[in-house]
């Protein structure tokens, strides 16, 4: 998983492709046809989706489940789905990412999940958000409804080629979890030891880029304790002393660097939309790089030889707690289907996100589940041991109904501190007036602040 950006997704391009897909047709045989769209589209997470399906078409004789990939939809881009509920050709489910499902709901592109919940509560089949972590139902809940059932999950952290940091003099011991985390001037020395550039003063090898990867701004500014929603005021706190902290940590470190240089140097060992099999930490280019568990699995199958080890996410001053963020993907139940197949496209969600359905994909995938009890099943955790305990401390992001729009802003704003086009403040004040804006036609509201993810033992 890299890091998103904004796809420019046409209107036009995507109804030509919706209209091919079909969705919730009885289909020969007297089979109804459910379809599904995933964003979980890479070649392991779409074989363990089959897999899954597969099982439920075997307890369902009485439906077929087409799995349609849509990989690569940027976070606020909802421009396929749109078409597609206007159109009514949405498919019955979609799988996607869970933060953008409230921007989804708002805009009313989403059924409500609430009253077939409500359904199986009155049959005595009790409420089946209860068998999933709080928080991440709570990223699916808008104004007193459901519209969503969250699937994984995950969290990031400091991972490290350790070959790379020992052959450039780096003291590996001191980046053993057990010492907590190092602080932001620590890594920075450790990662400027690893630089190395040729005799044209370009690059060959980085000790890290701090916005490469995870090192998104919500990364940095919820190490910094950013709160990102006011509701007395019903606004984005986008200048929030945290939250330009964090862009003025990355101004300072891109100081110490040749910002044009770093960007050559990924686009040659990191080009966009690399395939998982390519990463400058495979290649010996990375000292560090911030990234999840998911990408546990691609160093088991793309990197097998790579020694590296995993460590918190620095931290401001020396003895302060840990920090990292969850996130994940949901379930949804899209509006604009061509049948009316809700209640059979619940009890296939139901199935596709059981404790079954979530273990095929978690182990397959390297992703962490959020039906609560598989957080204790070695089988399912295994080689993301680290990263589930620190679900015990890891915050997610606030859900918000413009919370995609001010991610992208976030990015777009970053980009501008990197290149010096703004300030930090500057950065700050940009983001603050445009969801100011936006936020006009949703407030008032509550956002809800969740708790940490959940301790695993």
């Amino acid at each position: 998983m890299r890091r998103g950006r904004k796809l420019a997704v046409g209107v036009a391009a995507g109804a030509l492709v919706l209209t091919a897909a079909g969705c919730g047709t009885q289909s020969t045989g007297g089979k109804t046809k459910i379809v599904v769209w995933t964003q979980q589209a890479d070649p392991v997470g779409m074989a363990a989706q089959q897999k899954v399906i597969n099982w439920i078409e075997k307890q369902m004789p009485n439906v077929t489940i087409e799995l349609d990939r849509k990989p690569g939809v940027a976070a606020g881009d909802n421009t396929q789905l749109i078409t597609a509920v206007r159109g009514n050709v949405a498919p019955d489910l979609m799988l996607t990412d869970r933060f953008g499902v409230i921007q989804q709901a708002a805009l009313g592109m989403l059924k409500s999940l609430t009253p077939y919940i409500k359904k199986d509560e009155a049959a005595g089949k009790g409420n089946v958000t209860k068998k999933y972590l709080p928080f991440a139902v709570g990223e699916g809940a808008w104004k007193g409804q459901n519209y969503a059932l969250p699937y994984d999950t995950d969290d990031r952290a400091l991972v490290y080629n350790k070959e790379v940091l020992q052959k450039a003099g780096v003291d590996i011991s001191k980046l053993d979890p057990k010492n907590g985390p190092i602080t932001i001037s620590e890594l920075q020395a450790m990662a400027a030891k690893v630089d190395k550039k040729d005799s044209h003063g370009n690059y060959t090898q980085v000790g890290i880029v701090p916005w490469w990867g995870q090192g998104e701004p919500a990364t940095w500014m919820m190490g910094f304790g950013a709160k990102f929603f006011d509701n007395k005021t019903c606004r984005v706190t986008a200048t929030e002393p945290a939250a330009v902290k964090a862009y003025t940590l990355l101004d300072n470190w891109v100081s110490k660097l040749n910002y044009t240089k770093l960007q050559a140097f990924l686009a040659a060992y990191a080009p966009p939309n690399a395939p998982p099999t390519i990463s400058p930490i495979y290649q010996n280019r990375f000292g560090f790089e911030i990234t999840g568990n998911w990408d546990m699995a691609n160093f088991k199958n793309y990197a097998p030889k790579m020694k590296y080890g995993v460590t918190y996410l620095p931290v401001e001053k020396k003895g302060q707690p840990p920090s990292t963020w969850a996130g994940g993907f949901a379930l949804t139940m899209p509006k604009g289907t061509k049948g009316n197949h809700g209640q059979l496209a619940w009890e296939v969600m139901k199935l596709y996100d059981s404790a079954y359905g979530q273990k095929v994909f978690m182990t397959a995938t390297s992703h962490l589940p959020t039906y609560t009890a598989l957080l204790k099943d070695p089988q399912v955790i295994k080689g993301q041991e680290f990263f589930a305990k620190q679900l015990s401390f890891a915050r997610s992001r606030v859900p918000l109904p413009i919370g995609a729009f001010l991610w992208n802003d976030q990015e777009t704003e970053q980009d501008a501190v990197l290149l010096g086009k703004h300030t930090p403040m500057q950065a700050a004040e940009t983001i603050q007036k445009q969801t100011d804006s936006m936020l006009k036609m949703y407030c008032p509201f509550k956002a809800v602040f969740a708790k940490p993810a959940g301790a695993v033992n």
